[in-house]
Protein backbone atom coordinates (compact mmCIF):
# COMPACT_ATOMS: atom_id res chain seq x y z
CA UNK A 1 0.00 0.00 0.00
CA UNK A 2 1.12 3.52 -0.56
CA UNK A 3 2.52 5.28 2.47
CA UNK A 4 2.13 9.00 3.05
CA UNK A 5 5.06 11.08 1.80
CA UNK A 6 6.69 13.93 3.68
CA UNK A 7 6.21 17.54 2.59
CA UNK A 8 8.71 20.40 2.78
CA UNK A 9 7.40 21.28 6.23
CA UNK A 10 8.15 17.79 7.52
CA UNK A 11 4.49 16.83 7.84
CA UNK A 12 2.97 13.78 6.22
CA UNK A 13 1.19 14.34 2.93
CA UNK A 14 -1.56 11.89 2.02
CA UNK A 15 -1.01 9.90 -1.20
CA UNK A 16 -2.72 11.34 -4.27
CA UNK A 17 -5.65 9.15 -5.40
CA UNK A 18 -5.60 7.88 -8.97
CA UNK A 19 -7.46 9.95 -11.54
CA UNK A 20 -9.06 7.05 -13.39
CA UNK A 21 -12.77 7.43 -14.10
CA UNK A 22 -14.23 3.92 -13.94
CA UNK A 23 -17.69 2.43 -13.61
CA UNK A 24 -18.45 -0.17 -10.98
CA UNK A 25 -17.32 -0.83 -7.41
CA UNK A 26 -13.57 -0.24 -7.15
CA UNK A 27 -11.84 -2.79 -4.91
CA UNK A 28 -8.41 -1.19 -5.09
CA UNK A 29 -6.32 1.24 -7.10
CA UNK A 30 -2.63 1.50 -7.82
CA UNK A 31 0.16 3.49 -9.36
CA UNK A 32 3.28 2.02 -10.98
CA UNK A 33 6.66 3.68 -10.78
CA UNK A 34 9.32 4.06 -13.50
CA UNK A 35 7.04 5.56 -16.18
CA UNK A 36 5.52 2.23 -17.23
CA UNK A 37 2.41 2.64 -19.38
CA UNK A 38 -0.09 0.04 -18.29
CA UNK A 39 -2.30 0.10 -21.40
CA UNK A 40 0.13 -2.39 -22.96
CA UNK A 41 0.84 -4.35 -19.80
CA UNK A 42 -0.57 -7.71 -18.76
CA UNK A 43 -2.55 -7.40 -15.52
CA UNK A 44 -4.03 -10.43 -13.76
CA UNK A 45 -6.00 -10.37 -10.51
CA UNK A 46 -7.07 -13.32 -8.34
CA UNK A 47 -9.05 -13.67 -5.11
CA UNK A 48 -7.58 -16.17 -2.65
CA UNK A 49 -9.67 -18.79 -0.79
CA UNK A 50 -10.64 -17.97 2.78
CA UNK A 51 -9.19 -19.30 6.03
CA UNK A 52 -11.66 -22.22 6.20
CA UNK A 53 -10.37 -23.47 2.85
CA UNK A 54 -6.75 -22.70 3.76
CA UNK A 55 -6.90 -24.80 6.93
CA UNK A 56 -7.85 -27.86 4.90
CA UNK A 57 -5.03 -27.49 2.37
CA UNK A 58 -2.04 -29.77 2.76
CA UNK A 59 1.34 -29.88 0.99
CA UNK A 60 0.76 -31.02 -2.59
CA UNK A 61 -2.77 -29.57 -2.79
CA UNK A 62 -3.74 -27.07 -5.47
CA UNK A 63 -4.93 -23.69 -4.14
CA UNK A 64 -8.38 -22.85 -5.60
CA UNK A 65 -8.48 -19.19 -6.66
CA UNK A 66 -10.96 -16.92 -8.45
CA UNK A 67 -9.42 -15.30 -11.54
CA UNK A 68 -11.10 -11.96 -12.20
CA UNK A 69 -11.89 -11.26 -15.88
CA UNK A 70 -9.63 -8.80 -17.73
CA UNK A 71 -12.61 -6.46 -17.99
CA UNK A 72 -12.39 -6.03 -14.20
CA UNK A 73 -9.14 -4.09 -14.60
CA UNK A 74 -8.97 -0.53 -15.91
CA UNK A 75 -5.58 0.97 -16.75
CA UNK A 76 -4.33 4.26 -18.13
CA UNK A 77 -0.83 5.64 -18.03
CA UNK A 78 0.80 4.53 -14.79
CA UNK A 79 -2.50 4.01 -12.95
CA UNK A 80 -4.82 1.03 -12.60
CA UNK A 81 -8.04 0.11 -10.81
CA UNK A 82 -9.66 -3.24 -10.01
CA UNK A 83 -13.46 -3.41 -10.18
CA UNK A 84 -15.10 -6.08 -8.04
CA UNK A 85 -18.77 -6.62 -7.29
CA UNK A 86 -19.08 -8.19 -3.83
CA UNK A 87 -21.90 -10.42 -5.10
CA UNK A 88 -19.59 -12.09 -7.63
CA UNK A 89 -17.44 -13.57 -4.87
CA UNK A 90 -18.51 -17.00 -3.70
CA UNK A 91 -18.43 -17.75 0.04
CA UNK A 92 -15.13 -19.62 -0.23
CA UNK A 93 -13.36 -16.42 -1.34
CA UNK A 94 -14.67 -14.17 1.46
CA UNK A 95 -12.58 -14.12 4.63
CA UNK A 96 -13.70 -13.44 8.19
CA UNK A 97 -14.72 -9.80 8.54
CA UNK A 98 -15.97 -9.60 4.92
CA UNK A 99 -12.40 -9.34 3.63
CA UNK A 100 -11.13 -10.32 0.18
CA UNK A 101 -7.45 -11.21 -0.26
CA UNK A 102 -6.39 -10.14 -3.75
CA UNK A 103 -3.30 -11.01 -5.78
CA UNK A 104 -2.19 -8.63 -8.52
CA UNK A 105 0.32 -9.62 -11.18
CA UNK A 106 1.56 -6.96 -13.60
CA UNK A 107 4.00 -7.57 -16.46
CA UNK A 108 5.35 -5.08 -19.00
CA UNK A 109 6.32 -6.84 -22.29
CA UNK A 110 8.39 -3.86 -23.48
CA UNK A 111 10.79 -3.80 -20.54
CA UNK A 112 10.52 -7.41 -19.39
CA UNK A 113 9.67 -6.20 -15.89
CA UNK A 114 6.98 -7.67 -13.67
CA UNK A 115 5.62 -7.79 -10.13
CA UNK A 116 3.41 -10.04 -8.02
CA UNK A 117 1.81 -8.25 -5.09
CA UNK A 118 -1.12 -8.65 -2.72
CA UNK A 119 -3.70 -6.52 -0.93
CA UNK A 120 -6.55 -7.00 1.55
CA UNK A 121 -9.84 -5.14 1.14
CA UNK A 122 -12.99 -5.12 3.26
CA UNK A 123 -16.55 -4.75 1.95
CA UNK A 124 -18.68 -2.27 3.90
CA UNK A 125 -22.24 -1.06 3.39
CA UNK A 126 -25.16 -3.10 2.08
CA UNK A 127 -27.06 -3.77 -1.12
CA UNK A 128 -29.61 -1.06 -0.29
CA UNK A 129 -27.29 1.85 0.49
CA UNK A 130 -24.43 0.63 -1.67
CA UNK A 131 -21.14 -1.13 -1.03
CA UNK A 132 -17.53 0.02 -1.05
CA UNK A 133 -14.19 -1.70 -0.54
CA UNK A 134 -11.85 -0.22 2.09
CA UNK A 135 -8.61 -0.93 3.94
CA UNK A 136 -9.49 -3.36 6.82
CA UNK A 137 -7.06 -1.66 9.20
CA UNK A 138 -8.33 1.83 8.50
CA UNK A 139 -11.94 0.70 8.97
CA UNK A 140 -12.01 -2.06 11.66
CA UNK A 141 -15.28 -3.79 12.49
CA UNK A 142 -15.06 -2.48 16.06
CA UNK A 143 -15.62 1.08 14.88
CA UNK A 144 -18.73 2.77 13.53
CA UNK A 145 -18.67 2.39 9.77
CA UNK A 146 -18.14 5.61 7.80
CA UNK A 147 -20.48 7.10 5.25
CA UNK A 148 -20.16 5.18 2.00
CA UNK A 149 -19.61 8.40 0.04
CA UNK A 150 -16.65 9.37 2.24
CA UNK A 151 -14.42 6.30 1.89
CA UNK A 152 -11.58 5.80 -0.56
CA UNK A 153 -10.34 2.49 -2.00
CA UNK A 154 -6.99 0.99 -1.13
CA UNK A 155 -4.11 2.59 -3.04
CA UNK A 156 -1.07 0.48 -3.95
CA UNK A 157 2.36 1.83 -4.75
CA UNK A 158 3.82 -0.73 -7.17
CA UNK A 159 7.37 -1.20 -8.44
CA UNK A 160 8.08 -3.51 -11.37
CA UNK A 161 11.37 -5.39 -11.34
CA UNK A 162 13.30 -7.16 -14.07
CA UNK A 163 11.98 -10.68 -14.47
CA UNK A 164 14.59 -13.44 -13.96
CA UNK A 165 15.88 -15.27 -17.02
CA UNK A 166 13.75 -18.26 -16.05
CA UNK A 167 10.53 -16.29 -16.70
CA UNK A 168 9.01 -14.54 -19.69
CA UNK A 169 7.26 -11.50 -18.23
CA UNK A 170 4.94 -11.23 -21.22
CA UNK A 171 3.32 -14.66 -21.00
CA UNK A 172 4.39 -16.39 -17.76
CA UNK A 173 1.62 -15.90 -15.20
CA UNK A 174 0.96 -17.59 -11.87
CA UNK A 175 -1.63 -19.88 -13.41
CA UNK A 176 -1.56 -22.64 -10.80
CA UNK A 177 -0.71 -22.49 -7.10
CA UNK A 178 0.36 -25.50 -5.05
CA UNK A 179 1.08 -25.73 -1.32
CA UNK A 180 4.71 -26.84 -1.11
CA UNK A 181 5.09 -26.78 2.67
CA UNK A 182 3.57 -25.17 5.76
CA UNK A 183 4.56 -24.46 9.34
CA UNK A 184 3.48 -22.44 12.37
CA UNK A 185 5.36 -19.40 13.63
CA UNK A 186 4.98 -16.80 16.38
CA UNK A 187 3.92 -13.33 15.29
CA UNK A 188 4.36 -10.22 17.45
CA UNK A 189 1.10 -8.25 17.71
CA UNK A 190 1.95 -5.78 20.47
CA UNK A 191 4.29 -4.64 23.22
CA UNK A 192 3.95 -2.81 26.55
CA UNK A 193 6.70 -1.14 28.58
CA UNK A 194 5.22 -0.26 32.00
CA UNK A 195 7.35 1.66 34.51
CA UNK A 196 7.05 2.27 38.25
CA UNK A 197 3.76 0.71 39.38
CA UNK A 198 2.31 0.46 35.86
CA UNK A 199 0.68 -2.81 34.77
CA UNK A 200 0.88 -3.30 31.05
CA UNK A 201 -1.44 -5.84 29.42
CA UNK A 202 -3.23 -6.42 26.14
CA UNK A 203 -6.50 -7.74 24.79
CA UNK A 204 -6.73 -8.88 21.16
CA UNK A 205 -10.44 -9.34 20.66
CA UNK A 206 -12.40 -11.55 18.33
CA UNK A 207 -12.78 -9.66 15.07
CA UNK A 208 -9.49 -7.80 15.47
CA UNK A 209 -7.33 -7.59 12.39
CA UNK A 210 -3.56 -7.66 12.00
CA UNK A 211 -1.45 -7.20 8.90
CA UNK A 212 1.34 -9.65 8.08
CA UNK A 213 3.93 -9.50 5.34
CA UNK A 214 3.73 -11.62 2.20
CA UNK A 215 7.10 -12.47 0.62
CA UNK A 216 7.67 -13.15 -3.09
CA UNK A 217 10.65 -14.82 -4.78
CA UNK A 218 10.53 -14.80 -8.58
CA UNK A 219 13.71 -16.88 -8.87
CA UNK A 220 13.37 -19.45 -6.09
CA UNK A 221 15.45 -20.77 -4.36
CA UNK A 222 18.48 -18.71 -5.40
CA UNK A 223 16.74 -15.36 -5.87
CA UNK A 224 16.06 -12.73 -3.25
CA UNK A 225 12.80 -12.33 -1.34
CA UNK A 226 10.69 -9.19 -1.50
CA UNK A 227 8.31 -8.59 1.42
CA UNK A 228 6.58 -5.42 0.20
CA UNK A 229 3.15 -7.09 0.06
CA UNK A 230 0.82 -7.87 2.94
CA UNK A 231 -2.24 -9.80 4.03
CA UNK A 232 -4.71 -8.77 6.74
CA UNK A 233 -6.21 -11.59 8.82
CA UNK A 234 -9.11 -11.38 11.27
CA UNK A 235 -8.98 -13.20 14.60
CA UNK A 236 -11.79 -15.68 15.32
CA UNK A 237 -11.13 -15.69 19.07
CA UNK A 238 -10.15 -13.31 21.88
CA UNK A 239 -6.68 -13.32 23.44
CA UNK A 240 -6.07 -11.48 26.70
CA UNK A 241 -3.05 -10.72 28.87
CA UNK A 242 -4.27 -9.01 32.09
CA UNK A 243 -2.40 -5.93 33.29
CA UNK A 244 -3.02 -6.48 37.00
CA UNK A 245 -4.15 -9.07 39.48
CA UNK A 246 -3.45 -12.74 40.03
CA UNK A 247 -4.42 -13.60 36.47
CA UNK A 248 -1.53 -11.48 35.20
CA UNK A 249 0.95 -13.90 36.76
CA UNK A 250 4.50 -13.21 37.87
CA UNK A 251 5.30 -11.08 34.84
CA UNK A 252 2.92 -8.26 35.72
CA UNK A 253 4.58 -4.87 35.44
CA UNK A 254 7.41 -6.20 33.26
CA UNK A 255 8.02 -5.08 29.66
CA UNK A 256 6.43 -7.70 27.44
CA UNK A 257 5.69 -8.51 23.84
CA UNK A 258 2.54 -10.42 22.93
CA UNK A 259 2.42 -13.10 20.28
CA UNK A 260 -0.11 -15.24 18.46
CA UNK A 261 0.68 -18.27 16.38
CA UNK A 262 0.16 -17.94 12.63
CA UNK A 263 0.30 -20.64 10.00
CA UNK A 264 2.47 -19.83 6.99
CA UNK A 265 2.41 -21.59 3.64
CA UNK A 266 5.12 -21.73 1.00
CA UNK A 267 3.19 -21.54 -2.27
CA UNK A 268 4.60 -22.60 -5.63
CA UNK A 269 3.29 -20.55 -8.57
CA UNK A 270 3.48 -22.64 -11.73
CA UNK A 271 3.31 -21.33 -15.28
CA UNK A 272 0.88 -23.13 -17.63
CA UNK A 273 0.56 -25.14 -19.74
CA UNK A 274 3.36 -27.49 -18.65
CA UNK A 275 4.18 -25.96 -15.23
CA UNK A 276 7.92 -26.20 -15.99
CA UNK A 277 8.64 -22.65 -14.81
CA UNK A 278 7.64 -21.33 -11.42
CA UNK A 279 8.23 -18.92 -8.56
CA UNK A 280 7.29 -18.89 -4.89
CA UNK A 281 5.18 -16.88 -2.45
CA UNK A 282 5.25 -17.06 1.35
CA UNK A 283 1.74 -16.48 2.75
CA UNK A 284 0.16 -16.16 6.20
CA UNK A 285 -2.96 -18.30 5.99
CA UNK A 286 -4.65 -18.36 9.43
CA UNK A 287 -4.33 -18.01 13.18
CA UNK A 288 -3.78 -21.43 14.74
CA UNK A 289 -5.04 -20.64 18.26
CA UNK A 290 -2.11 -20.54 20.72
CA UNK A 291 -0.84 -17.25 22.21
CA UNK A 292 1.95 -16.27 24.59
CA UNK A 293 4.00 -13.36 25.92
CA UNK A 294 7.73 -12.89 26.34
CA UNK A 295 9.78 -10.57 28.52
CA UNK A 296 11.70 -8.00 26.47
CA UNK A 297 14.17 -5.18 27.12
CA UNK A 298 12.84 -1.67 27.41
CA UNK A 299 13.81 0.34 24.33
CA UNK A 300 16.36 3.14 24.63
CA UNK A 301 13.80 5.83 23.85
CA UNK A 302 12.20 5.31 27.28
CA UNK A 303 15.30 6.80 28.93
CA UNK A 304 17.28 5.53 31.88
CA UNK A 305 15.24 7.58 34.36
CA UNK A 306 11.92 7.17 32.48
CA UNK A 307 11.82 10.90 31.67
CA UNK A 308 10.23 10.13 28.32
CA UNK A 309 7.30 8.35 29.97
CA UNK A 310 4.03 9.81 31.16
CA UNK A 311 0.88 8.68 32.93
CA UNK A 312 -1.73 6.74 30.97
CA UNK A 313 -4.90 8.85 30.88
CA UNK A 314 -7.24 5.97 30.11
CA UNK A 315 -7.38 2.54 31.71
CA UNK A 316 -8.06 0.98 28.32
CA UNK A 317 -7.29 2.11 24.81
CA UNK A 318 -7.34 0.51 21.39
CA UNK A 319 -5.36 0.81 18.18
CA UNK A 320 -7.88 3.30 16.84
CA UNK A 321 -7.87 5.42 20.02
CA UNK A 322 -5.81 8.59 19.80
CA UNK A 323 -4.41 8.00 23.30
CA UNK A 324 -2.47 4.95 22.30
CA UNK A 325 -1.70 2.34 19.74
CA UNK A 326 -0.11 -1.05 19.29
CA UNK A 327 2.70 -2.01 16.98
CA UNK A 328 4.57 -5.22 16.57
CA UNK A 329 7.62 -6.19 14.55
CA UNK A 330 9.20 -9.21 12.99
CA UNK A 331 7.81 -12.62 12.36
CA UNK A 332 10.66 -15.04 11.94
CA UNK A 333 10.08 -17.78 9.41
CA UNK A 334 12.42 -20.70 8.87
CA UNK A 335 12.21 -21.95 5.31
CA UNK A 336 13.72 -25.39 5.57
CA UNK A 337 17.11 -25.33 3.91
CA UNK A 338 16.50 -22.04 2.18
CA UNK A 339 17.52 -19.78 5.06
CA UNK A 340 15.54 -17.59 7.40
CA UNK A 341 13.35 -14.61 6.64
CA UNK A 342 12.16 -11.91 8.99
CA UNK A 343 8.73 -10.73 8.04
CA UNK A 344 6.80 -7.96 9.71
CA UNK A 345 3.45 -8.20 11.39
CA UNK A 346 1.70 -5.19 12.84
CA UNK A 347 -1.59 -4.39 14.50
Amino acid sequence: MQSPSTGTDGKEVAPVPVSLDVKGTVALTGRVRDDVRLEEARIDVWARPNEDVQKKLKPGDTVPRFHLPRSAVAAEGDEFAVILDRKTLKKQFVWEGDIAQLEIEIADPKTGKMTFTTASVRSIGDDLSGRKWVDPLEHPLSEAQPRISAVKPVLLDVTLKQAPSTLDADIDRCGTQEVEKEWDAWADIGETFPVDDGGGGMKFTEGSTAKFSVAVNLDFPTGSWSDESSSTITSEKTYEWPAWGAAAGDDVGKPRKYQVEVRYQLIKCSVPPYNQRSWHVLYPSAYTGPARHQIVDRPDWIGSDFTNCGPVTASLWSRSNGEGGLTGEHLEILQGNHGARRLGGRL
